[in-house]
Order: C-alpha cells, then structure tokens, then sequence
C-alpha cells in the first residue's frame, strides 16, 4: 500500500509485475497552473519566466514515481486541432477561456523535462490525451501490462479494468486512487463500462455537454443500475418514474445518445505502445538538471531518481548545479566557505531577490526546503537546508549567517 498525505492508495496484487504510468499532460500541467498560482505566482528570479505549472507538474510527476515505481513511463498531450467531437458537436468545450498567456510556453517546459527524463511524448491531431492513453493502455492490457493513469479528469475512469487503475489529482495536496470496487463504491455500484452512459445522461459542464434535464447524478445512478445502459433505459421507458422524468428522457432521447458518442474515449487513436522506447530509468540526469537549474527549481535536483544505465550522473554524485553557458553562474552551497562567498555577495551587491523553497504552499503546514538567492541576471544561489539527502549545511548555521542580511534596512531585497 502507498500512503500519500493521508491516503491510502491500493498498488496492484504483485509489484513484480510489470507497470506502465500513462500522463494526461494536458490536465496535470493546467490543473498544476492553476491549483498554485491561486495562492502565489513562482517565476525565475533572473528572467521573469512563469514557472508556475511546471513546479506543480514536476512535484506531481517525482512523487509518483516514488509511490508507483513504473517499469514504463509515457505522457500524451492535446493538440490545438479540433477533434472528431468538435466536429460532431460545435459548442463541445467552447465556453472555457482562452489559454493564460503565461502558461502557454510551460507545456514547452513540461515536454523538454519529459525528454531528459526519456519519457515518451504522445499528440495526435484530432484525437485528446484521454483517446491517446485509453489506446495506449488497451495496448498495454492486451500484452497483460498493469496500467497506473495519473490525470485530473473523471473522464478516465471508463478505463478502469482489473489492469487499469486512475491517479485522480483533486488538488496539488489530495489524490485518490480509484479501482474497479472504488469506482463501484463512489458512483453506487456503477462499473467503468457503464461511465459513458452515466455521463451521457448527466452531462459534463467543463465540456459544455448538456444533460437530460430532470435527470441528477443520483437518478442517473438509480436508472443505470436497473436497466444498465441507454439502451436498457428506453427499451424500458414506460417503467420509468416519475413521469416528468420519463418524458424528459423521451424528448431528449438523441441528445443521450449523441452525448455518449462524445463522451466516448477512442481506443483506436493512431499511436503505438513502444514498450522499449518507454522503459523508465535510463534518463539523462545531467540533461534535467540544465533545465532545472535554468528555472532555479534547485530543490527538486536532490530528489531526482538515480538513473539506470550509463546516462546522467551516477547516485550520489555532486548535486550542486553547474554554470550553463559562459553568461551564467549557479551555485548550490553546501560548505561554510561557500555560505560566506554569498554572503560577501549580496552585502557587496546591495540589493538581492531571493525566494524560499518549501513542502507547502499552506504557510502554516510548510517546511523550509531551500532558500534561493540572486543580485542578477544568470548569477543565483541555492541553499539547501531541509533536503532528505545530499551535503547540506545545518538551518542554524545558515540562518546565523544569513540574517543580518535580511534584516539588514541597508539592503534592497525583493521575495
């Protein structure tokens, strides 16, 4: 069993088997976005770049491979083109906003980390994330491959089979793991099979789908459990009560049935599972910790997976993060003498941002992870002090040293 902040999430029978992680990038890097820029906005001292989303997605990303461990490893993305369901349905999704323009170059981000860590990338133009992982982990299934789906959609649960189960992210801090029997037990004994037909019936407003009027989550539930599908529903329509539903569904009787059309998971969209190709473990650790160090996510580098294979940095090997480029100078301090070296820095450059890394963005649950310094573009510092492995100086000796500092009303600091 793996435990995530509080929850209990069910692994499948044997952990010797092997496990294929299928990413909904779409829904991880938006739902990453917009979980924590409603509590703060995180940005590149030294550029201004958002990086908002991809802190959200990385943490997300690392902590899964901790609990699941995948033998494969494998993401999909949304492509801007319309879909077969745009092209059935005109309105289908047309009420949600237009991208922030912030976010946008962060999908580039979140891809370039998926490369560095080998991870195949998966878009297919008229086709979403979802067709492309219920195609992927159908493939998956029929080679007796376990399939773990991280995403923030509901829509996946229609996969869900004794070789498939759902990561369902509510928040950056909530995460459930739902199987055949959990699925049965928070939708009252429905089955995945019959999620489209539910979805049908209820609709899906973030896709701007609309519902059989008269007809809620819990009547729903009670109609497919009596009659199973849509079909069954109105074969046996003059048993349905009340008659204020009966003839809603009579008069909506094309919209369900167009609306299970759409609500639909294709698994037959045009990618194939290269089981080689996604084998997780032979990354290019020196390749992730550019981009990292480029976007000053200086804590996460301690908390990378060691690679496999001849690829990266071998475990246990210097984690300080290294200049990229003759115009950049990033530097993990670890001893004293490097403690002292930023501070002479910022007291000699008389102004300085720095920023703190932490557990949480909950201030009153937070622990200090880091704390990260620059007085220019493309010369930043990064202070270990909460990491559970690697050189690190104690908190007392860095906050001994730093303090003056920060205190200090001679010095211009932005946070």
């Amino acid at each position: 069993m793996a435990n995530i902040l509080g929850q209990t999430l069910p692994l499948f029978p044997t952990q010797t088997t092997p496990l294929l992680m299928l990413m909904d990038g779409h829904a991880m890097v938006y739902r990453s976005f917009h979980a924590i820029s409603a509590q703060a906005h995180l940005s590149v001292s030294a550029t201004g770049e958002d990086t908002t989303a991809v802190v959200g997605f990385t943490n997300t990303f690392l902590r899964a491979l901790q609990d699941w461990r995948p033998t494969y490893c494998a993401i999909a993305f949304d492509t801007s083109a319309p879909t077969f369901r745009h092209v059935r349905f005109e309105a289908y999704k047309a009420q949600r906003p237009a991208m922030p323009d912030e976010l946008r170059h962060q999908f580039d981000r979140v891809k370039q980390l998926m490369r560095g860590f080998g991870v195949p990338i998966f878009e297919a133009d008229g086709y979403e994330a979802d067709d492309i992982i219920g195609t992927l982990s159908l493939q998956a299934e029929i080679q007796g491959i376990d399939t773990i789906i991280l995403t923030g959609d509901r829509d996946t649960f229609q996969l869900i089979s004794p070789k498939v189960r759902v990561d369902l992210s509510y928040s950056i801090q909530n995460r459930k793991t739902y199987d055949e029997a959990e699925l049965a037990v928070r939708y009252s004994g429905l089955t995945s099979a019959q999620q489209p037909d539910f979805k049908a019936l209820l609709g899906d407003t973030s896709d701007n789908i609309p519902g059989v009027p008269r007809v809620g989550e819990k009547r729903a539930i009670g109609l497919l459990n009596e009659f199973h599908d849509l079909e069954g529903i109105y074969a046996n329509l003059d048993q349905v009560k009340p008659p204020s539903v009966k003839q809603s569904l009579e008069e909506n009787r094309d919209l369900a049935f167009e609306n299970r059309i759409l609500t639909t998971i294709n698994r037959d969209s045009p990618v194939e599972l290269d089981l080689d190709a996604s084998q997780f473990g032979a990354y290019d650790r020196n390749a992730v910790v550019e981009v990292l160090t480029e976007l000053e996510m200086f804590s996460v580098i301690n908390r990378l997976p060691a690679p496999t294979g001849e690829q990266g940095s071998p475990e246990g090997a210097q984690v300080s993060a290294p200049s990229i480029g003759s115009d950049r100078d990033y530097v993990s301090v670890q001893t004293e003498a490097q403690l002292d070296a930023l501070a002479d820095a910022l007291q000699e450059a008389g102004s300085f941002s720095f920023d703190t890394e932490t557990t949480s963005l909950d201030p009153m649950r937070a622990d200090l992870v880091g704390l990260s310094f620059s007085v220019e573009p493309g010369k930043a510092w990064y202070v270990p002090v909460g990491h559970r492995e690697g050189i690190q100086l104690p908190l007392e000796t860095v906050l001994a040293r730093l303090r003056p500092l920060l205190e200090s009303t001679e010095l211009a600091k932005c946070a």
